[in-house]
């Protein structure tokens, strides 16, 4: 099995060797079973003490009758065997295309440009640059069937508006789609497909500057119509917002992140929600900071929320830090998935770096203009373990 571009896993089948007596021995083969290897999702490991810099993770579920393990394997350049580290945004793995979208500061190969781009990993290895321009280009997401991408574009200045913008992910010089302001709403962030290609979620505020009625999940059409905002109606009385939508595999639910900007320096949760807004749910603890949840099938499991917390206040060399967990869609079952003493996330958006770069986004940019992403909580990495 390999990963484009980004890793080469290699995985040996079992063999048992039983030895004869007397005058000579015999090699006799016993087939043993096979696990089935599965690489479930993608994530972002900080690289201690390069700032900004961090290496792509792959999340491999390995199912062998009823046991489960997962691992952590580390991004490679195919080429010298090295781990590859750079100023990555974002990364997402497609789990029907098997392609990999990320954003990245600084460009790829030996020319160096000051700017956020687009990129999607093909899997024949080869690599597509989807944007190329001075605008901030970020947190990309792509289709079910790996032809588009969706992305979040600031195109009116430093502080936004941002909009979102959808390419294709095959040729990037095809007419690009930049989709229509929700009614009512400023600002825009974190779109996602749904698997089954016909919706997208984004986050949505109307904030201006001096008040904010909404600040919540919008779903639309694929094509930006029909925009529904499903929680934080215009009618909420509560200093609250959500952000960071997901759906689960059959499309039928969101999960996302959400608190009120009172509990916000103690605390943020994940909810799941039916798409008209209705049996919206917290799921977890109200133990810390629960950002960033996607949902995945893995064979032999549950359906499992995957998020970044920094629930167990592990060490971190940064100045903030999280680590992966999942959960069942109810909340039960929460499982740390890595542990160790830098940052683990599926983007810099928690991530603060401990010397300030004039490109971190993590350190000088307040992405979502939320008041919780101003504060300081803790960090961590990387374990197997079984389910």
């Amino acid at each position: 099995m390999s990963r484009i571009l980004f890793f080469v896993a290699l995985f040996l089948p079992s063999t048992a060797f039983l030895l004869g007596c007397g005058g000579g021995s015999k090699a006799v083969v016993t087939p043993q079973p096979q696990p089935q290897i599965t690489d479930a999702f993608m994530f972002l490991q900080e690289v201690p003490n390069q700032a900004t810099s961090f290496t792509p993770m792959t999340g491999e579920y390995s199912v062998l009758g009823n046991d489960v393990t997962f691992q952590a394997i580390p991004a490679q350049d195919p080429s010298s065997g090295q781990i590859t580290a750079a100023d990555f945004g974002s990364v997402y793995l497609s789990p029907s295309s098997n392609k990999i979208t990320f954003d990245l500061w600084g460009g790829l190969g030996n020319t160096l440009v000051d700017q956020w781009d687009i990129y999607v990993e093909n899997t024949d290895g080869s690599t597509t640059q989807i944007t190329n321009d001075s605008y901030e280009d970020s947190y990309p997401q792509l289709s079910s069937d790996g032809r588009k991408v969706v992305f979040t574009s600031m195109r009116q200045g430093a502080n936004g508006p941002n909009s979102i913008v959808v390419r294709d992910a095959v040729n990037p010089l095809a007419p690009e789609q930049v989709l229509p302001m929700p009614p009512g709403a400023t600002n825009v962030w974190d779109p996602t497909f749904s698997p089954d290609g016909s919706m997208i979620a984004v986050e949505a505020s109307d904030d201006d500057g001096v008040t904010t009625t909404f600040h919540g999940i919008v779903l639309m059409d694929a094509d930006g119509s029909n925009p529904q905002l499903i929680t934080n109606p215009y009618s909420a009385t509560c200093d609250c917002w959500d952000g960071y939508p997901a759906f689960t595999p059959d499309s039928s639910q969101i999960v996302f992140a959400g608190a009120t900007n009172a509990s916000s320096g103690n605390s943020v949760d994940i909810y799941i929600t039916n798409l008209d807004g209705s049996g919206t749910t917290q799921v977890s603890d109200g133990v810390g900071f629960n950002v960033d949840p996607i949902v995945i099938q893995v064979p032999g499991l549950a359906q499992k929320i995957v998020f970044e917390s920094d629930r167990d206040k592990l060490n971190a060399t940064a100045s903030t830090g999280y680590e992966i967990y999942s959960m069942n869609l109810d909340g039960t079952g929460i499982v740390r998935l890595t542990s160790n003493s830098v940052f683990d996330g599926f983007s810099q958006a928690w991530f603060q770096a401990p010397a300030t770069a004039a490109h971190a986004r993590g350190t000088i940019r307040p992405r979502h203009g939320h008041t919780l992403e101003s504060q300081s909580p803790a960090q961590r990495l990387l374990q197997g373990f079984k389910w």
